[in-house]
């Protein structure tokens, strides 16, 4: 709570929702709620699945524009509200990078973007998320608009992921990502066994290293450490990659580019996966596996929608297809993006196949004249 009360911005409501809490907090809340009038208590028999019934009904008392969470496992840092009200006010639904504190102290950011097709496919189709409430801010307006709100999660389901596919299947829904680190998550699967006392203590220990002026560095230093760490296993496979598809060992180099792809996946990060989504596409294509190859090169136009090299991958394998329209649409695309000698001839190729000869001779001749430049 204190974490809260002590944001650089000052003028907030702080809602405290307890989910069958044991008495002593009713006493403890009491006194901070006399010391803090901006805190208000709600104390709630244990509800179904984390108690969601109860943040609804509290949000149903709210008065101010936006709401943020914070776990009770979880703390602030003092500009977290600060870093993202200026991005509220442009988008419905906004998110910072989780970052988790293992018990040895260690800290690893997960990756990922409620902006990114990819990241908003997975969610909703795998038992896969990105970050808890704690990163989490929206509008007020934006959360009466759903269509259910806060609910117990389904059977087997995860109560934050069912949440946000709500809000991810709301077209009307703008969705913004920041990279500054706001928050701290101490995830309790990694604290099992441990004692409320021990929890406190975590908890206080870390109050106290947010203070230091800094902090905030150290852990900016941390988490590009961390990044590196696991980005490295990816590269590895990268480049083992490249290195068999310049040897035209395509079957090797599709099991290399596909290891660095699960390997993505592991670490939670996602920099790269374009970029692996069509190395895989061009693997394949060359062995002629070309639905395969059409999956991988529409998630790296998905996923990256101002590569010209991508899109005129995804012109190839539609070509291989025997699907010439579609071929021309993203060789043209990719044209525009980035001028490039052999597309016109790719484009000539097409209106070959379709038939246009005038337009197939006049792409032919600007293959040859950019082929002269060159």
């Amino acid at each position: 709570v204190r974490s809260i009360q002590e944001q650089t911005f000052e003028d907030i409501e702080i809602f405290v929702v307890g989910d069958g809490a044991p008495p002593q907090t009713a006493s403890v809340m009491a006194e901070l709620c006399q010391q803090d009038p901006r805190i208000r208590y709600f104390p709630n028999r244990k509800g179904a699945g984390h108690g969601e019934l109860h943040r609804a009904q509290a949000l149903n008392h709210a008065q101010g524009k936006f709401i943020f969470y914070c776990g009770d496992d979880d703390l602030w840092l003092s500009h977290h509200v600060a870093t993202l009200l200026p991005f509220l006010e442009i988008a419905d639904f906004v998110n910072t990078h989780q970052v988790e504190v293992c018990p040895k102290g260690t800290v690893t950011v997960l990756d990922g973007s409620f902006c990114s097709e990819f990241c908003q496919l997975r969610m909703q189709q795998k038992r896969w998320n990105i970050c808890g409430p704690t990163s989490v801010a929206h509008s007020l307006q934006a959360y009466r608009k759903l269509p259910h709100g806060w609910q117990p999660r389904p059977e087997g389901a995860l109560s934050d992921l069912h949440m946000w596919r709500q809000w991810l299947s709301q077209k009307w829904c703008k969705f913004h990502t920041h990279s500054a680190v706001t928050t701290l998550h101490f995830p309790s699967p990694l604290r099992k066994g441990w004692s409320v006392e021990e929890r406190v203590t975590e908890l206080e220990e870390w109050w106290t290293r947010i203070a230091s002026p800094d902090f905030q560095q150290w852990l900016e230093d941390k988490w590009h450490s961390d990044w590196r760490k696991r980005c490295a296993s990816v590269n590895f496979f990268i480049e083992m990659g490249h290195a068999l598809l310049k040897h035209k060992e395509y079957s090797l180099a599709e099991e290399a580019f596909c290891k660095a792809y699960e390997a993505e996946n592991q670490q939670h990060i996602f920099s790269t996966t374009a970029q692996i989504a069509a190395m895989i596409s061009q693997t394949l294509l060359a062995q002629n596996k070309l639905q395969e190859a059409l999956h991988f090169a529409r998630q790296a136009c998905a996923l990256d929608g101002n590569n010209a090299f991508y899109y005129k991958l995804l012109g190839k394998v539609f070509f291989k297809l025997q699907k010439y329209e579609q071929a021309l649409e993203n060789f043209t695309y990719s044209l525009q993006l980035q001028e490039n000698a052999k597309l016109y001839r790719n484009i000539s190729k097409c209106y070959t196949q379709l038939n246009n000869r005038k337009k197939a001779k006049e792409f032919y001749k600007k293959f040859r004249v950019a082929k002269k430049q060159r």
